[in-house]
């Protein structure tokens, strides 16, 4: 599925967008892999990549380089689906969709396919 998209980056922390859906700024912070409440995407698959959240009101991230990571503390004690995207030339390409859970924490990196796996 491709749709077009455009993605603004938000200054530091948690932006919320007055007519749409909040971003995720690029403000990323070291943990432990998988400690409660923190999710990661890292781009290990030669492609700009973003995650978003519909059950939070289309949350993104911002876009992630080919090569980085972002994490960025969620909160949250439910299961919450996550959908991953490839970001190319103004184009959003769905990978996939996994579950994030704040109790456990996440960390979702992107490989050549396009594909991800969650650690």
């Amino acid at each position: 599925m491709r749709k077009n998209r455009t993605l603004a980056i938000a200054a530091a922390g948690l932006a919320l967008a007055v007519a749409g859906p909040a971003t995720i700024a690029s403000a990323s912070v070291a943990r432990p892999a998988d400690e409660a409440g923190y999710f990661a995407l890292c781009s290990q698959g030669g492609y700009t990549s973003y995650a978003e959240w519909p059950d939070r009101g289309g949350l993104e991230t911002v876009l992630v380089d080919n090569g980085t990571c972002l994490t960025v503390y969620l909160g949250g004690d439910v299961n919450e689906q996550v959908n991953v995207y490839e970001y190319d030339n103004g184009d959003s390409i769905y990978i996939g969709s996994t579950i994030y859970n704040g109790l456990d924490g996440e960390t979702i990196t992107t490989v050549a396919g396009p594909s991800f796996y969650v650690s």
